[in-house]
């Protein structure tokens, strides 16, 4: 089905697949994920808990695939918001009946409240119910949003995120380089591009159908090449936990060490210190297991 899906928009979109090529820029895992990304917005369903994550610079195409995705979804069938929409009650109601909710620039603002607006994108990402107050009308209860959220910026988002509740869930396309870039590079700068993938659309939703089937096929998503790399520096910045044990620890394989001897190494280590660990031994075992890949905690040893 895979060669299938590509010889679709090869034959169908030419202008997209070589949109496509481009942007990936020769990673195959880029390309694989973003087909079964396309086919996930058009599903209404949310238990892979996936935000899709578009990261560039200015010029680099983030805004202008998130653009023709918005087409191929339909006006009426996507939501347009904010990072800070979604602690607002009222704008909350604006998520129901949805198949994408797009956050152009996903940016922590001064005056956003960066733990509530995590809290919120991990509740509706998970597909739990929330009230909606609609103006003029009854408050509904326990609502639902079935949508994808679909993120572009130009640097990863700051969240505190001790837990990696919001590194699990981040799926993220880099889009290498800028206008300046692709000149250098000899990628195409057609100022109608945009308008020709448009014309595309529906053979761009049909190979992204194709990515679906293969995306309950497979049953997950893999992080693109250069992905990896920017998750992982989110999760140091998140989280004080995960930065510690990139920072300060040797990582052995099948070597064990008690977990009070961690939790009193970060907590007299000055570097690790700005946010206190959890109270009890069990707790810090716990976090421990949570934020960091590859940890095993057995009870509160």
């Amino acid at each position: 089905s895979d060669l299938m899906g590509w010889s679709l928009i090869t034959e169908h979109a030419p202008n997209f697949a070589a949109f496509i090529k481009h942007a990936a820029n020769g990673d195959e895992i880029w390309e694989n994920e973003l087909q079964k990304a396309v086919g996930l917005l058009q599903a209404s369903d949310v238990k892979f808990q996936k935000i899709i994550h578009f990261l560039g610079t200015i010029g680099s195409g983030k805004s202008t695939l998130a653009d023709v995705l918005c087409a191929m979804l339909g006006e009426k069938n996507v939501g347009y918001m904010s990072l800070k929409d979604f602690t607002e009650k009222f704008l909350r109601a604006t998520m129901i009946d949805k198949l994408m909710l797009y956050v152009d620039e996903a940016k922590i603002g001064h005056s956003t409240d960066a733990v509530e607006v995590s809290a919120w994108v991990q509740r509706i990402s998970s597909g739990v119910g929330f009230q909606a107050d609609m103006k003029n009308r009854d408050i509904r209860e326990s609502v639902y949003s079935s949508a994808t959220m679909l993120w572009t910026a130009n640097e990863m988002p700051r969240f505190p995120d001790g837990a990696a509740a919001l590194s699990r869930r981040l799926l993220v396309f880099p889009f290498p380089d800028g206008e300046e870039q692709r000149k250098r590079r000899g990628a195409p700068n057609d100022p109608d591009l945009k308008s020709k993938m448009l014309a595309e659309v529906p053979w761009i939703a049909a190979w992204g159908l194709v990515g679906l089937v293969r995306l309950y096929r497979e049953g997950v998503f893999r992080q693109p090449r250069d992905g990896v790399q920017h998750v992982e520096e989110y999760k140091r910045q998140a989280s004080q936990g995960h930065a510690f044990f990139c920072d300060c620890l040797v990582d052995e394989p099948n070597s064990m060490v008690s977990v009070a001897m961690l939790r009193h190494a970060r907590c007299t280590i000055p570097s690790t210190r700005r946010r206190t660990p959890a109270r009890t031994t069990c707790g810090y075992g716990r976090r421990t297991t949570a934020c960091t890949s590859g940890i095993a905690c057995n009870g509160c040893q």
